[in-house]
């Protein structure tokens, strides 16, 4: 038998020696990265906030707190603009409960999974797998991250493994685009996968 006859793998879902399966136009084998492992899992989640005009100075913001204890979110947060604005996200900012237009639905990114997030919304009794549009925002708390993009200037493409943030257990956080240009289309999206680290 030849060397390559030999190579096995395993499934995931047991621990039945498997051959290695190629791809049969090339004969190269076919992986996906962990991220896209976990929508398959059904730990994959989203959430947005769009508005169509925002006059300057204005913000949109979406708020999410985390669950308080594992899994934690591996968070990816991606936005557009119309015209100029900043991109601010708060670690543990102050906001004012039951504020903006919360009970928001987080969708599971594997439409064929029951698994709710275990993050919650900005309501006076907070509802899991939820979050929060337009909140008061009172304090900043740690400004993590703060981008800009608009005229004259281009949002470079965002990489994953190298954008990603993973959040701290029961702690607010806060994303939000503000319009330095008038009446500006304005968008934000979160993409995360919630997982309990092995170690």
């Amino acid at each position: 038998m030849s060397f390559f006859g030999l190579i096995r793998g395993y499934r995931g879902s047991d621990s039945t020696a498997q051959p290695l399966r190629l791809d049969k136009s090339t004969n190269t084998l076919q992986t996906i990265d962990y991220a896209h492992h976990e929508i398959h899992e059904g730990n994959s989640f989203y959430a947005k906030h769009y508005s169509a005009s925002v006059a300057t100075g204005n913000k949109i913001n979406l708020y999410i707190k985390t669950k308080s204890t594992a899994p934690f979110c591996h968070m990816f947060s991606q936005w557009s603009c119309g015209g100029a604005a900043i991109f601010r996200s708060y670690e543990a900012p102050t906001i004012t409960a039951n504020t903006g237009t919360n009970g928001q639905v987080i969708f599971n990114r594997n439409r064929n999974s029951a698994t709710a997030s275990g993050c919650f919304d900005n309501a006076t009794t907070p509802i899991v797998n939820k979050y929060g549009i337009d909140v008061t925002k009172t304090v900043d708390g740690t400004i993590i991250a703060l981008q800009y993009a608009g005229v004259g200037k281009t949002l470079g493409t965002q990489v994953r493994n190298v954008s990603e943030w993973i959040l701290l257990p029961n702690t607010v956080y806060l994303f939000e685009i503000e319009a330095v240009g008038n009446n500006i289309a304005l968008s934000l999206e979160l993409d995360w996968y919630e997982h309990t680290d092995i170690a």
